[in-house]
């Protein structure tokens, strides 16, 4: 199932997280002292269960972004567990201009899941902001 562990090894400390269309391990944290622990290694792994992300669904979004211009735009890239299909779903907007954007967050289906939060910055350039973050969370 779903979910997040950590795991420890004789070469640290590892945060394995799972979803259904992901699994991926990252180490956290190092021993500063050379530590005996009863564990063997770990290794950084990234599966996507899923599948590569269709390339043409972030093009779509591209075109989206482009006719929303100069305001921001979002939408979701999800993936069916059960059709292994995936879909581009816009936002429905509440309120957006060329620095902001407010939206609902779509319903999905039965047996989606949410792989990919896409939104645009209008005529800036692309970073995370503290709304990116806090949203993230």
């Amino acid at each position: 199932g779903s979910g997040e562990r950590l795991l420890v090894g004789t070469n640290g400390v590892f945060l394995e997280v799972v979803r259904p269309w992901l699994r991926v391990v990252r180490k956290i944290a190092s021993y500063e002292v050379e530590t005996a622990v009863p564990y063997g290694t770990v290794n950084e792994e990234t599966e996507l269960p899923c599948g590569q992300l269709p390339a043409e669904l972030v093009g779509q979004f591209g075109e989206m972004a482009r006719a929303s211009m100069p305001n921001e735009t979002g939408a979701w890239i999800v993936w069916n567990g059960v059709s292994c299909e995936f879909r581009l779903v816009p936002v429905a907007i509440l309120d957006h201009g060329s620095g902001h954007l407010r939206y609902d967050r779509p319903v999905l289906q039965e047996n989606e899941h949410l792989v990919m939060d896409c939104h645009s910055h209008g005529t800036f350039e692309a970073f995370f902001s503290g709304t990116d973050n806090q949203d993230d969370r």
